[in-house]
């Protein structure tokens, strides 16, 4: 099961905003994350379906 909504905090991701994406789609294989929400150390990702 793919989770909809991926969140990343400062402990466990940092880098430029697309690494958060890449670093969520590493988490949950086949699955294609969009950064929806970047709110001081946190951000939270979105499904946008089936990784290409």
């Amino acid at each position: 099961m793919q989770p909809d909504y991926v969140v990343l905090d400062a402990a466990t991701w940092s880098g430029p905003a697309r690494d958060g994406v890449d670093y969520a789609e590493q988490l949950v294989p086949g699955a294609a994350y969009e950064r929806v929400l970047h709110r001081g150390t946190f951000q939270v990702m979105r499904r946008v379906g089936p990784r290409e």
